[in-house]
């Protein structure tokens, strides 16, 4: 049985999206190979086009598989209940203390604590897991703490935790009734 990872609401609804979106592509792909038959766009030798096709199957099904026993590990972090100190699922608000290549000296930055292997670049609020150089640096301090994040490539720098505090919903996806609590 695969370890189980904990995982904000928000990181579990993109999750259970991810594996909607490959559950759907799997089964609608013999409609798009029909369609493609019907216009004339696979080669005239059907043996060929049944390997191909068999092979685009089968790795369709693989993909989603996967993403599912992925879906399958997760488990929802708790909401937080203190915001002295950092933990899986708060909203943090670091000060950077040097110039470093993600900001420069003076700037702030919020986003979520997620859980293990958790990130999230693309939304509104980034999501940084707390196995990262910056999570791991982050959970268990306190507000004023200054840390000196140590990232695997890169010079090291320092940050000051500005403030912990429930998540903002401003882009979070809802968790559907199948997520494993």
């Amino acid at each position: 049985m695969s370890e189980t990872r904990v995982w904000t609401a928000r990181g579990i609804a993109r999750q259970q999206a991810t594996v909607k979106k490959l559950r759907r592509e799997h089964v609608n792909f013999g409609t798009v190979l029909a369609l493609a038959r019907g216009q004339n766009s696979l080669s005239p030798n059907r043996e060929e086009d049944m390997l191909c096709e068999n092979a685009a199957r089968e790795q369709a099904r693989l993909k989603y598989q996967a993403a599912d026993a992925f879906l399958a590990t997760l488990r929802m972090a708790p909401a937080p209940r203190q915001f002295e100190t950092g933990q899986v699922g708060q909203e943090v608000k670091i000060i950077y203390l040097d110039d470093c290549s993600r900001r420069k000296r003076g700037e702030y930055e919020s986003f979520i604590l997620g859980g293990q292997d958790e990130h999230d670049e693309e939304s509104v609020l980034r999501t940084y897991s707390c196995n990262s150089s910056l999570g791991r640096a982050i959970v268990r301090r306190e507000v004023g703490e200054e840390v000196l994040i140590r990232p695997e490539h890169g010079p090291s720098y320092k940050i000051m935790i500005d403030s912990f505090s429930a998540p903002s919903e401003c882009d979070a996806p809802a968790v559907t009734s199948s997520a494993r609590a």
